[in-house]
């Protein structure tokens, strides 16, 4: 929660509490277990050393995109606060069992680029 006051402003918090509740505990844990998928598949990707600008990558990179828009209902506002998030708390991530840090983190943000850039949204 102290993670959340710090990177979130109280309308954001509040968004995203509603946000909760409207999604729904049962999907939450069925999209926590989905990142944990997804952030496999990019480490075997990476670990293969698929370049991270290839149709799969792009293809993993849309889908994680998706998954953030679910989780945020479309608000590009909590963009920054989950990057600043990620650079100054990674420990709350890999407290998770989210493998964003070190070379896998460089490797799923140059696919997310490069997927924003394939379509245009950069």
């Amino acid at each position: 929660m102290e993670t959340m006051e710090k990177h979130y402003t109280p309308e954001q918090q509040t968004y995203l509490r509603e946000r909760h509740v409207e999604v729904g505990e049962d999907r939450i844990r069925e999209v926590e277990t989905e990142w944990h998928e997804l952030f496999a598949a990019f480490r075997c990707e990476m670990d293969f050393g698929v370049d991270p600008e290839s149709e799969r990558m792009l293809e993993l990179a849309r889908k994680a995109l998706s998954m953030v828009a679910e989780f945020t209902g479309g608000n590009a506002g909590f963009e920054r606060p989950l990057k600043n998030m990620k650079r100054e708390t990674p420990e709350v991530l890999k407290s998770k069992g989210f493998g964003l840090y070190d070379e896998l983190g460089a490797f799923y943000n140059q696919a997310i680029t490069a997927a924003r850039l394939a379509d245009g949204s950069q």
